[in-house]
């Protein structure tokens, strides 16, 4: 019962974080995809639906230059093939952090850089709903927190035949 405590809390805090970190847009620049990448990075990851913390099972992958997230596909609990998501924008939250935007659809990949972590695992990435919440109350939102990224020299196998069968990221997470 202690961890589940902890573990919430932790999760929660977490998600408070990552989330105020992604509401303000206000540095955001519109980018356009970089010619080369040499960024390619395979995680691990967790989903977070309300209080409770699901491990998923697939990685979730991540593709850019620099700092700069361009590409992900993005695996939520349930999703056969995961997210492919398009970041059309980037730019620093209130906190510093370099996120990454989905422009319209509410949606950003905050760099954490291990300063928040969920069930013990430093988390190196969010993938959160950057919706300003409405009224006093917190409302918990679903978000997909990725940690243990590991990056390679070029684009997997595996993401490459994802990359050719799956639909475009449409803004929902949920099953």
């Amino acid at each position: 019962m202690k961890c589940f405590w902890a573990c919430s809390v932790s999760v929660v805090l977490a998600m408070s974080f990552t989330v105020a970190a992604a509401e303000n847009n206000d540095n955001v620049t519109y980018t356009k995809p970089s010619a080369g990448r040499d960024l390619y990075l395979t995680c691990k990851g967790y989903q977070v639906k309300g209080a409770s913390v699901i491990n998923v099972e697939k990685p979730s992958y991540l593709e850019g230059t620099g700092e700069q997230v361009e590409f992900a596909i993005i695996t939520p609990v349930g999703a056969s093939d995961g997210l492919k998501v398009f970041f059309d924008s980037w730019g620093f939250s209130s906190f510093g952090l370099i996120e990454s935007h989905v422009m319209h659809e509410h949606w950003s990949l905050v760099h954490v850089g291990g300063r928040a972590s969920v069930k013990g695992e430093k988390i190196d990435y969010s993938f959160v709903d950057n919706q300003p919440q409405e009224g006093g109350s917190y409302k918990p939102k679903t978000g997909v927190f990725l940690y243990g990224c590991m990056n390679s020299d070029k684009r997997p196998s595996w993401v490459e035949k994802i990359y050719t069968r799956t639909g475009v990221f449409r803004g929902g997470i949920e099953d």
